[in-house]
C-alpha cells in the first residue's frame, strides 16, 4: 500500500547561508570581505573552526555605510561559533578585520541569515511549515489573549522522511512580539554627549510597547568606568551596562517596556563620550 504524502506544499526555507571562507589562519592583521547578502539579511555567522585557534581585535563594518556592527572587541575570538546583528537592507557586503590570528593553518568560515542572532546553531537545518489554524469561538472561550501564542509540533513528511517542525497558530497572526524582534538591527552613534545626556533610540508609539532582546555598547573616545543606562524616556532603567572595559553586551529575552513609552540612553559615565549602540528589538 503505497504511503500517503501530503496534499499541501511547503516553503523551504535555508536558515544560515555561506558568505565566505578565510582559508588558512596567518599570525598577523588581515581583513576578510563577505561575499554579497540579501537585503532581509538581519544576522551574520562567525565559525572559528577547530581547537587553538584566537581572533584578535576584531570588528564588523559595513562595507557600504561605514557602520561598525561590531567595533573593535577589547577581547579575542577564540574556537566556535558567534552572530552579530546586521542590517542587509544598508549593507550588502563587510568586512571583517582582526589585528592578529594564532592557529595558523585553520579556516574561518562566515554566514549569513534573515533569522535575528542566535538561530540557529550551524549544520543542517530542518525545513519549516506554516499552517494557519483558526480557533473557532467555542474553543477559544474564556481563554481570551492566548491564542496569537505559537505551538510547534514535530511532524514527518512521507516521502523523504524528514523531520519538520510545522508552525500553528491563529489565522494571519505572527509570532508575539516578546518571541522574536519584529524590527530590524538598530545601529546608534549617538555622537560625542556629556555626561547626564540622554540620545533617543526608539521613538514611542502610542498603545505600543518596546521588547527588548539584546543592547551592545561601545564606548569609542572612552572606557564606560561607569555605567551607561538604556531606560524608557525619562523614566525606568531596562538595562545598565557597566563595565571597566569600551564594550559591553546584554542579553534581556523579549523584556517588555512600558506601553506607549520610548526607549534612550543615558550617559552616566561622568566623562563626555560618543557610543556606538547596537539594538535588537520589537515594537508592538
Amino acid at each position: 500500500m503505497p504511503k500517503d504524502v501530503a496534499d499541501w506544499t511547503t516553503a523551504v526555507g535555508v536558515p544560515w547561508n555561506a558568505v565566505g571562507t578565510y582559508p588558512n589562519l596567518g599570525g598577523g592583521a588581515d581583513t576578510f570581505i563577505t561575499s554579497p547578502v540579501p537585503p532581509e539579511t538581519q544576522s551574520l555567522g562567525i565559525a572559528v573552526v577547530g581547537s587553538g585557534i584566537t581572533l584578535t581585535e576584531v570588528s564588523v563594518v559595513g562595507m557600504q555605510t561605514g557602520v561598525y556592527y561590531l567595533p573593535v572587541q577589547s577581547g579575542d575570538l577564540t574556537s566556535g561559533w558567534f552572530t552579530i546583528p546586521i542590517n542587509g537592507a544598508a549593507d550588502s557586503t563587510y568586512g571583517i578585520h582582526w589585528t592578529e590570528a594564532s592557529g595558523g593553518g585553520r579556516p574561518v568560515m562566515f554566514f549569513s541569515s534573515a533569522l535575528t542572532m542566535g538561530f540557529p546553531a550551524i549544520g543542517p537545518q530542518p525545513r519549516v511549515a506554516s499552517v494557519p489554524v483558526v480557533i473557532t469561538a467555542d474553543q477559544a472561550a474564556g481563554k481570551s489573549g492566548q491564542w496569537t501564542s505559537i505551538y510547534s509540533l514535530p511532524v514527518v513528511i512521507a516521502a523523504d522522511q524528514s523531520p519538520v517542525p510545522v508552525t500553528f497558530g491563529a489565522a494571519g497572526a505572527g509570532p508575539p512580539p516578546w518571541l522574536f524582534p519584529n524590527k530590524p538591527p538598530l545601529v546608534v552613534d549617538t555622537g560625542a554627549i556629556n555626561s547626564g545626556i540622554a540620545v533617543n533610540l526608539v521613538a514611542a508609539v502610542g498603545g505600543q510597547s518596546i521588547y527588548l532582546f539584546s543592547v551592545h555598547v561601545a564606548a569609542v573616545t572612552a572606557p564606560l568606568g561607569n555605567w551607561v543606562d538604556i531606560r524608557e524616556v525619562a523614566s525606568t532603567v531596562r538595562a545598565r551596562l557597566a563595565n571597566a572595559t569600551a564594550v559591553d553586551q546584554l542579553d534581556l529575552h523579549g523584556a517588555a517596556c512600558a506601553a506607549g513609552a520610548g526607549l534612550e540612553l543615558l550617559n552616566s559615565t561622568g566623562v563626555n563620550n560618543r557610543f556606538e549602540v547596537t539594538l535588537a528589538y520589537s515594537q508592538a
